[in-house]
C-alpha cells in the first residue's frame, strides 16, 4: 500500500501583501508499473492462483486556510492575481501473469487488481480575506479533461504494405522508438493464413502471429520490423550491436486472402491485450448500400441465421441499433444484408 500526501497552503491568520501574483500550487504525479506474476508445478497435477492487489491512497491539497473569526484582520492581498490550484496525475500499467505445469494437468489463474483512492482539493477557507487587483494574470486549470482514444489497428492493403521499402503504414502516429519490442497480432486467427507475407527466421513465409519483433522507425506512420534488437538499431544505434540495420523482407499481399482490418503491433513494455481475434469491419469502406462486405470469413452463417450487431463503441450504422439481434440475408460467402425479422429474410 502506498499513501501519499501533498499539501501547499497559506496558514491560518496569515497576512501577506504582494506586488505581483500569489499562487498556492500543490502538484503531485506518479508513474507506476504493477506486476503480479506467479508459477507452480506438480508431478501429477498443479493448481496455481496468483492475485496482486495494489492499493494507492493519494491526497493532494492546496489552500488558503483563512482566519479564526470574521473579525480577524489578517488578509492576503495581491496587486496581480491569486491562484489556489491542486493538480494530481497518476499513470499506471498493471500486468498479471501466471504459469502452471503438471505431469497430468495444470491449471493457472492470475489477476492484478488496482485499488486507487484519490482526493484532489483546492480551497479558500472560512473567514479568509483575499483580494486581487488583477494587474497581472495567472493560468488556471479548469478541471476539465478530454479523452482522445486512438485506434491502434491497421488494415493491410496493397498501398499500406510496401514490398519495395519493406514498410507498414499504420495510418496513425505510432509513437514507437527504434528497437522497441512489439508483438504482431494479425487480428484474425492463429494459423498465420491472414498474416502479412514476409521472409522470417526459420524459413517462415509470413509474419508470425503472436511473435515478438523489433521496430525500425521510418516516420510517424511507417515502420519496418526486425527479428532482433540489434537488427533494428545496428551498430550506428548501439555500439554493442555488430553490423547494419536489417529489416524483415515484406512481400505483396496474396489475392483472395482475407487479411481483416484489425491487425496490430502491441508494445511489450506496456499493459495491453496482445491477442484480439474479435471480428470487426469498418462500415465506411465495407458497406455498399444495404450490403455489408465483411473482411473476414463469414461463410458459416446462412440466410435466416440470427446475428448480433455491435457498433464497437462508435456510431451505429443508420437504421441499426447497437446490440440488437437481426437476421442474415446472405448475398455472398462473406457479405450480407440484415433483416429485422425472420419473415423479412424471404424464407418464410
Amino acid at each position: 500500500m502506498i499513501t501519499k500526501r501533498t499539501k501547499a497552503w497559506i496558514g491560518q491568520n496569515t497576512s501577506a501583501t504582494v506586488v505581483g501574483n500569489v499562487t498556492v500550487d500543490a502538484t503531485s504525479s506518479e508513474k507506476v508499473m504493477s506486476l503480479a506474476v506467479g508459477g507452480g508445478f506438480g508431478g501429477t497435477a498443479s493448481v496455481n492462483v496468483n492475485v496482486g492487489v495494489s492499493v494507492y491512497d493519494i491526497t493532494t491539497t492546496a489552500s488558503i486556510v483563512g482566519n479564526f473569526s470574521p473579525s480577524d484582520s489578517a488578509a492576503v492581498r495581491a496587486q496581480g492575481s491569486v491562484r489556489v490550484s491542486s493538480d494530481e496525475q497518476l499513470k499506471m500499467d498493471v500486468i498479471g501473469g501466471n504459469i502452471g505445469g503438471g505431469g497430468t494437468a495444470a491449471v493457472g489463474a492470475a489477476a492484478a487488481v488496482p485499488v486507487v483512492t484519490k482526493n484532489t482539493h483546492a480551497s479558500i477557507g472560512d473567514n479568509a480575506k483575499v483580494s486581487a487587483a488583477g494587474h497581472a494574470g495567472v493560468l488556471v486549470m479548469t478541471g476539465g479533461f478530454s479523452v482522445l482514444p486512438r485506434d491502434t489497428r491497421f488494415t493491410p492493403t496493397s498501398t499500406s504494405i510496401s514490398e519495395t521499402y519493406d514498410t507498414i503504414d499504420l495510418g496513425f502516429d505510432h509513437g514507437f522508438s527504434n528497437g522497441q519490442e512489439v508483438v504482431y497480432d494479425n487480428g484474425v486467427d492463429t494459423t498465420n493464413a491472414a498474416s502479412i507475407p514476409a521472409d522470417t527466421s526459420g524459413g517462415g513465409t509470413t509474419l508470425i502471429d503472436g511473435h515478438a519483433y523489433h521496430v525500425i522507425v521510418v516516420d510517424a506512420h511507417h515502420v519496418q520490423l526486425a527479428e532482433t534488437y540489434c537488427d533494428a538499431v545496428g551498430h550506428s544505434g548501439d555500439a554493442a550491436c555488430p553490423g547494419l540495420v536489417r529489416p524483415i523482407k515484406l512481400h505483396s499481399l496474396v489475392g483472395g486472402v482475407l487479411y481483416g482490418e484489425s491487425q496490430r503491433l502491441v508494445p511489450t513494455n506496456a499493459a495491453g491485450v496482445r491477442a484480439d481475434k474479435s471480428p470487426r469491419f469498418n462500415p465506411a469502406g465495407d458497406r455498399v448500400g444495404d450490403t455489408i462486405n465483411l473482411p473476414y470469413d463469414f461463410s458459416a452463417v446462412v440466410t435466416g441465421d440470427k446475428v448480433v450487431y455491435s457498433s464497437g463503441g462508435g456510431e451505429p450504422i443508420e437504421h441499426l441499433v447497437d446490440g440488437a439481434t437481426y437476421y442474415a440475408i446472405k448475398t455472398g460467402p462473406n457479405s450480407l444484408k440484415l433483416a429485422a425479422t425472420y419473415c423479412d429474410t424471404g424464407l418464410a
